[in-house]
């Protein structure tokens, strides 16, 4: 018995109305790409939710009835809506064929998805979403691809992005010593990033002209991400091409080396994942809701300094705190100063080199992120790997720190670990500085320190050249050393008088002198050297006097030889805090 024109039609709109009210129920719940404002994304939650085995198996019912071909209905919705992780491609987070069967509605090609769908291979993970070869291409999608025209098929793979965004992977929690190609993901650039946050809140580490790196705060959907590692608010590191091409794409990889090459600390911010995405390559990191160190000194003002217009008091600040933090951190350096081949296999001694206060992070553990703090190493762009034998490294290859650098990169062709000792002792410094006199004696000590310079025997700079340094190069006075380091010569030269018939010749005897040796030594500021002794009369703390002592004796040391380890400034701090 045949159905009637009229019931057919009623039968056919009921088809058209169910279509439209699945579409709608999708694209509802798709979200806006914080990365491009023109494309949008549909969770992989919100998918599942939307198209359930109940709603496919209703629309499957209605096609049937509007005369449509049939279909073993349970069965083909048992296909689109698998339980979780049950999908015959048995690849975890499959969404079976959801997105499939939407596309085909979009495209009113409702009669095609019994064709997409019975092959054994084909779902939702058959379509394209890492870069690869010939991805998107018809050999990688179903023979029923080939029933679209060119038109629906750009809007199909064009509707199946909208519902691709990648999940984000985190880092395994085994480290390897190098990075392989195939362990840094490519996500397509069709493919949307699922980000539910992306402010403007930045750091950027140049200036906006000749930033080299971005940094925002990042929120990922909880359906796109590791649910034990990417977490709550995240730090998105991206690296910006501003000269060279390849300048990013190096110091990415860089980057990701130095970090899976560097011991797990609790004072080490970690590497959570790292990933390609439309050109750029990204870094997520915890967020530091404290900011920088250097931001730290800025916001906040102890009780004992003067606070400065707009700035809080930190009620939480105490003199054990800051004992603690600077254990914490010389604990961190020297997991990174030591290789560790029984907890982590095959990570190796680096030498951070670019320790300063806008590199180091504070994460707040209370009070709405207001502090305290938990300060933690982060920035591992600079750093470098120590050689096992000599426990050094060519001083080409270390990029200084203008500020923080020690005496020893402008004058020695190696460096070594104590590198980061000195840079270590300028915060730890700072950090006293602001915590006896607060910002304002901050900025005085950075001044006196800009105002004294390199002795003008020594350099061949013309004009007047500051350089806010800890140290300066002067002339090395003569002595034994220098006697010793000289070379000389004596030269004869015979001339002829030619206005002397006789033409008698004359000999010149000419005695040379030359200094071989290098004549510039290097010195701790005398502004430094001063702030340090005003330090010692400000402070009240017999504690803190004693730890000023030894970053001035054992720190801040022209000799790197002559400069306490890591591991011994880390031992003397946690003496400091339990006497």
């Amino acid at each position: 018995m045949t159905s009637s024109p009229i019931a057919t039609s009623i039968t056919q709109l009921s088809l058209e109305l169910e279509s439209t009210k699945i579409l709608r129920s999708v694209l509802s719940q798709s979200l806006q790409d914080l990365s491009d404002e023109r494309c949008r994304f549909v969770p992989r939650d919100a998918l599942i939710k939307a198209i359930s085995k109940e709603v496919v198996n209703n629309f499957l019912q209605i096609y049937v009835n509007s005369g449509g071909q049939q279909l073993a209905t349970n069965a083909l919705a048992d296909t689109i809506c698998p339980p979780a992780n049950t999908c015959r491609c048995s690849q975890p987070r499959c969404t079976g064929g959801r997105i499939i069967f939407v596309t085909l509605l979009a495209l009113s090609k409702e009669n095609l998805i019994t064709s997409f769908l019975s092959e054994p291979a084909t779902c939702d993970a058959s379509l394209p979403l890492l870069s690869q070869e010939g991805a998107g291409s018809q050999h990688n999608l179903p023979e029923a691809f080939q029933q679209l025209t060119s038109e629906e098929r750009i809007r199909f793979i064009h509707f199946t992005w909208q519902m691709r965004s990648p999940f984000i992977e985190g880092f395994a929690l085994e480290k390897s010593n190098t990075v392989e190609p195939g362990t840094i993901l490519e996500y397509e650039s069709n493919a949307s990033l699922p980000w539910t946050h992306l402010n403007g809140e930045r750091d950027t580490q140049e200036s906006e002209e000749e930033e080299l790196t971005r940094v925002e705060k990042v929120k990922i959907h909880p359906a796109h991400r590791d649910p034990d590692r990417l977490e709550g608010d995240l730090a998105l590191k991206t690296f910006l091409e501003r000269r060279l091409a390849s300048l990013a794409e190096q110091s990415y990889k860089h980057e990701v080396q130095a970090n899976h090459k560097t011991r797990q600390h609790e004072r080490v911010v970690p590497l959570l994942a790292a990933f390609k995405h439309r050109g750029r390559f990204h870094l997520l990191l915890p967020w530091a809701h404290g900011g920088n160190l250097g931001q730290l000194f800025q916001k906040y003002a102890t009780r004992e300094s003067i606070a400065r217009r707009g700035q809080q008091i930190a009620n939480w600040y105490s003199e054990a705190w800051l004992l603690a933090e600077c254990c914490g951190l010389a604990d961190g350096l020297a997991a990174v100063h030591e290789a560790d081949d029984t907890q982590h296999a095959r990570t190796s001694a680096q030498i951070h080199a670019d320790i300063k206060p806008e590199n180091i992070l504070c994460y707040a553990s209370g009070n709405g992120g207001h502090g305290p703090f938990t300060l933690k190493l982060a920035d591992f762009g600079e750093a470098q790997e120590v050689r096992a034998a000599t426990r050094d490294v060519e001083v080409h290859r270390v990029a200084h720190t203008k500020t923080y650098r020690p005496p020893e990169h402008d004058t020695e062709d190696f460096l070594t670990l104590n590198y980061d000792v000195w840079c270590l002792g300028c915060v730890y410094l700072e950090l006293v500085t602001w915590a006896i006199g607060g910002y304002a004696l901050l900025e005085r000590f950075e001044n006196d320190r800009f105002e004294e310079r390199d002795d003008g025997k020594v350099t061949t700079a013309k004009g007047d050249v500051r350089a806010d340094t800890f140290f300066k190069k002067a002339a090395e006075a003569p002595g034994l050393a220098s006697i010793l380091s000289m070379t000389f010569g004596h030269r004869i030269t015979t001339r002829f008088n030619t206005e002397d018939s006789r033409k008698a010749a004359r000999r010149r005897h000419t005695w040379w002198f030359e200094y071989t040796g290098s004549r510039v030594k290097s010195l701790v500021k005398s502004g430094v050297k001063l702030h340090i002794q005003r330090l010692r009369e400000l402070c009240v703390s017999p504690t803190l006097k004693r730890f000023i002592d030894f970053i001035d004796s054992k720190m801040l040391v022209i000799d790197p030889g002559a400069r306490a380890s890591s591991v011994e400034v880390r031992s003397f701090l946690d003496g400091l805090r339990r006497s």
